[in-house]
């Protein structure tokens, strides 16, 4: 059962118990939303059970005007899926998360998921992501992240660890708009390599 915990020595901290694990995250001040940390520690996992090594890009994209429903990120993520599948012959795991602050129009923070052995470069993937999104939105604009790339070996905590406390920032219920029909946030649907020896 995954559970969360707050870190009692470290502020803005906590851990999430994930398949009897317990992995750091941050822990926002108005809390997390495990739902969100479920789905991308699962997609990470899966990931896991196919290659092992798994690159992991993180995005982040920004609309001039609101809308009530997320078309603009499944237009994306549509031309994502086409790009990794010819490029690198890569399946796509993926998480994103709708927000909005203080700006007129909300922000989605995405995190990319593919097989690391064909990629091993955010760069491209970025380039990409600021070509399509701009051509899709107008005056739209894409954020390059502080360290956006995770090059993480399936038997290395360290790597993917850090990829794991960077995709819970993810998870905060802060500038989340539960008042919305639309939802917040969805990943990709991989399942687990059934032929694979290691098990997530």
């Amino acid at each position: 059962m995954a559970q969360i915990l707050r870190n009692k020595t470290k502020k803005g901290f906590g851990y999430f118990k994930f398949k009897n694990k317990l992995y750091n995250i941050f822990y926002g001040r108005d809390g997390v939303d495990k739902t969100i940390l479920q789905k991308g520690f699962e997609q990470i996992d899966i990931m896991f059970s196919y290659h092992s090594k798994v690159c992991i890009v993180f995005l982040e994209f920004h609309l001039k005007e609101f809308s009530d429903n997320n078309a603009v990120m499944s237009a994306f993520i549509h031309e994502l899926k086409s790009y990794i599948k010819k490029k690198y012959n890569s399946r796509l795991g993926y998480l994103w998360v709708r927000e909005k602050n203080k700006a007129k129009a909300q922000h989605y923070h995405l995190a990319v998921m593919v097989n690391g052995h064909k990629c091993d470069n955010g760069w491209i993937i970025q380039q990409f992501a600021n070509e399509v999104w701009q051509k899709q939105n107008n005056k739209g604009t894409t954020h390059f992240v502080t360290r956006s790339t995770y090059n993480t070996l399936r038997d290395d905590n360290i790597e993917a660890n850090a990829a794991r406390v960077r995709l819970s920032y993810f998870a905060k219920h802060r500038t989340k708009e539960r008042d919305l029909a639309c939802n917040c946030f969805s990943s990709s649907r991989l399942k687990l390599n059934p032929e694979a020896k290691f098990r997530a």
